[in-house]
């Protein structure tokens, strides 16, 4: 998610969003909606009785659980919950507390004390571990024809995951999109006199002008580049999964593995541009780049996560993330946060009343003026991206997103397993501990390991 309000900001999807506890998909929700519903979807062509059924009236409170941002009631409500109170003055919109703050409660939890929840948000990442695992998921299939929405509108890349994840149907609207550009230090390159990157560069462009960047000036390490790897593990270019779908495994022997791990890495390798340890972490490196403004580049490979790098008082501006020789013009995999009705919502037409605003040109025409990436194909609302923000005035914007998302590969209750090995072997790559073959090797069995772990717990 890229979010920017007051000041410039870029909301990434990095860390521990991205490390969703592996736990067993639920089975598919059930259940039918109201019998009278909402009017707000794009109306098909035809007769009076083709059209959607009439927007509710009746007072209602709809309740909303954050499962990825960690955002506190008052913050969705100034993102989300305003508007639609204003949209619909009979709903009544309550906003569940995050786990960890006061009041809060993890969904188990909540499920015991018998908390109504009647629309979830959550990031690709934690879908499995939140929503799935606690059996809440509802396809919503049913309510998208009888209301006649049209999901064409929509990011086919992030549809396309969306119905993945529910076997063909469809659990969650994306509402949220993910950036992923390289963002650059003017001040650096200016002071070393070297050109500004451009859109379109590949991998080994990047690293050249990485490797001229890293040098040491009156006692001062300037390092080329910080690539977030868990961010281009997450959502790499060449598609690849974590698990197979047929022997629920993890398969890591594509040569591609090895491609991705080798080219993160030598960024890693050019001297002076070694991380230690203690900087290995997604905070750490964040620290080089926004407190000690000694890093040129920074690929952030953002999803839609709560953590905030922030641009205050330095001189920068995107490019398109550096692509692949083998995939020329391919960006990252779609990654956007979506809203899901719970299977035990008793108000289902009017939750997905709401999510038709939440995903109409209206609202994301605002949200993306206001610094939002929008799921829509609209070209009219993709280049309304930041126009209330000053700070974004003369900026890349278009940047932001590929020129092609890479196709999502099978997502599977233990990708948040491989995930972490994955993570653990380039570490241990980068910081000399293995080479690349044993890293991505011993990350298989590992996560093997663990399945067969996890799997014995069930039985």
């Amino acid at each position: 998610m890229l979010n920017i309000r007051n000041k410039a900001m870029l909301p990434l999807l990095i860390g521990g969003l991205l490390i969703a506890l592996p736990a067993c998909a639920g089975s598919s929700g059930g259940g039918n909606g109201e019998s009278k519903g909402s009017g707000g979807g794009s109306p098909a062509a035809g007769s009076a009785s083709d059209a959607p059924p009439a927007p509710l009236k009746e007072p209602v409170e709809i309740v909303f659980k954050d499962v990825s941002f960690g955002w506190t009631p008052e913050k969705f409500m100034d993102n989300y919950g305003n508007a639609i109170a204003k949209k619909f003055p009979h709903v009544t919109v309550k906003a569940l507390p995050y786990a960890g703050q006061p009041g809060g409660m993890w969904i188990p939890e909540l499920i015991a004390a018998g908390q109504p929840i009647d629309i979830l948000f959550s990031s690709g990442a934690a879908v499995h571990g939140n929503i799935l695992a606690n059996k809440l998921q509802y396809d919503m299939t049913p309510l998208i024809k009888k209301y006649k929405y049209d999901l064409n509108r929509l990011e086919p890349s992030a549809v396309a995951l969306a119905m993945q994840l529910a076997n063909g149907g469809i659990y969650g609207l994306p509402g949220i999109g993910a950036a992923s550009p390289l963002v650059y230090n003017k001040d650096i390159f200016d002071k070393f006199g070297v050109p500004y990157p451009k859109d379109g560069m590949n991998w080994d462009e990047f690293y050249e002008l990485a490797r001229k960047l890293t040098r040491t000036e009156n006692g001062i390490q300037y390092r080329g580049a910080i690539v977030n790897a868990s961010g281009m593990i997450l959502r790499n270019p060449f598609s690849l999964g974590f698990i197979d779908p047929s022997s629920e495994k993890a398969n890591f022997q594509n040569d591609n593995w090895k491609v991705l791990f080798d080219k993160m890495a030598s960024i890693y390798k050019i001297p002076g541009n070694e991380l230690t340890a203690a900087q290995v972490s997604v905070a750490e490196q964040r620290k080089l780049w926004e407190k000690d403004k000694t890093v040129a580049m920074y690929l952030p490979i953002s999803g839609s996560g709560a953590s905030e790098l922030t641009f205050a008082g330095m001189n920068y501006d995107f490019v398109s993330m550096p692509t692949f020789k083998e995939l020329p013009n391919v960006g990252p995999q779609p990654y956007s946060t979506a809203f899901y009705i719970s299977v035990s919502s008793k108000h289902k037409d009017q939750a997905f009343e709401i999510l038709q605003y939440l995903t109409s040109d209206e609202f994301q025409m605002e949200k993306s003026k206001q610094g939002t990436l929008t799921v829509l194909k609209s070209q009219a609302v993709r280049d309304a991206f930041g126009k209330d923000l000053p700070a974004f005035t003369g900026k890349n914007l278009k940047a932001l997103l590929p020129e092609k998302f890479a196709p999502a590969p099978y997502q599977s209750q233990y990708n948040g397993t491989a995930f972490n090995e994955l993570i653990k072997g380039f570490n241990n790559l980068i910081l000399g501990k293995q080479d690349v073959n044993t890293a991505i090797r011993q990350a298989e069995e590992e996560t093997n390991k663990k399945i067969a772990e996890d799997k014995a717990k069930v039985k």
